[in-house]
């Protein structure tokens, strides 16, 4: 059996055997030198790099054991700081959010501070102690339970219950540091609304339970007058917005002495009269009676 020898001689240049070599590394550990995505399947190493893109599809944790988390800066966050947010909105719910922090939907704070400067705080201008704010407390020492600042140089605050406004510490159900404007109610005075106040045709009223009472300014007196054959009678009209709270009348007569037959309050704002000069069981026709009626009003 003869036997051949083939020989088999190949020339490359320097250039050109570099280029071959950097190929044949590339392709001896990339399978898909194609795409730019990467797949971990592994904790640990951790890479470290500089990302265009990054896609988790299924668990992800960000500065789990220790560091924070920046998004939009690379500044590193005050101490204790666990994630910053800057340059740009923070959309919850929603894909195109209009402020630094937008919500789509029903949320929740909660705070486990119990003390006066916790809670959940909402602050016009950050770093301003003298800003406006919304504060939210759960502080079982002072039963501070919200505070809200910056209310024209007052505030409304809510502590144990009691409701002050223009002041941090109330003392009643309502503490008011200034002046009080009220409305007109104009339904029925009730049981039920007994004590609530009004302002009504230019009187201040309560409600006593049954009627509308005036509370402001002196009593208010008016009076009527009338005359007629034999009997008269005069009914006195208290102003808009008070009430009748006593009266009386004034029975004259040329003949014989005139008699009260009634007198007294009608309804509630207005005293009623009649007079006569009924005598020996005759009504004296022939002279004439006058009656004059006054109310008194509040």
């Amino acid at each position: 059996m003869n036997k051949h020898t083939i020989r088999l001689e190949l020339s490359f240049g320097a250039r050109s055997l570099r280029v071959l070599l950097t190929a044949a590394m590339v392709f001896s550990v990339a399978t898909e030198v194609a795409s730019e995505s990467v797949s971990l399947t592994t904790y640990y190493p951790a890479p470290s790099g500089v990302y265009t893109q990054l896609i988790g599809t299924s668990n992800t944790y960000l500065a789990r054991d220790a560091g924070y988390l920046d998004v939009g800066t690379n500044v590193a966050p005050s101490a204790g700081t666990k994630m910053a947010v800057m340059n740009g909105n923070v959309g919850i719910g929603m894909t195109n959010p209009l402020w630094p922090l937008s919500v789509a939907g029903a949320g929740s704070f909660v705070s486990p501070h119990v003390g006066s400067t916790g809670g959940v705080i909402i602050r016009d201008a950050p770093g301003d102690p003298n800003a406006a704010y919304l504060q939210f407390t759960n502080n079982a020492e002072a039963l501070e339970l919200g505070h809200i600042q910056g209310l024209q140089g007052g505030g409304l605050s809510m502590m144990g219950g009691n409701v002050g406004i223009g002041t941090n510490a109330p003392a009643s159900a309502l503490s008011v540091n200034g002046g009080v404007q009220l409305g007109d109610d104009t339904s029925a005075c009730t049981v039920a609304k007994s004590g609530t106040e009004r302002w009504h045709s230019g009187f201040n009223q309560i409600c006593n339970g049954t009627a509308w009472v005036s509370v402001s300014g002196s009593p208010v007196y008016v009076t009527a007058t009338a005359t007629a054959p034999g009997s008269a009678a005069a009914q006195a009209n208290c102003p808009a917005g008070t009430t009748i709270i006593g009266g009386g009348v004034n029975c004259s007569t040329v003949a014989a002495a005139p008699v009260v037959l009634t007198s007294g309050p009608n309804g509630t704002s207005s005293w009623y009269a009649w007079c006569t000069n009924f005598s020996n069981a005759v009504w004296l026709t022939a002279y004439s009676v006058t009656a004059t009626t006054w109310a008194i009003c509040q």
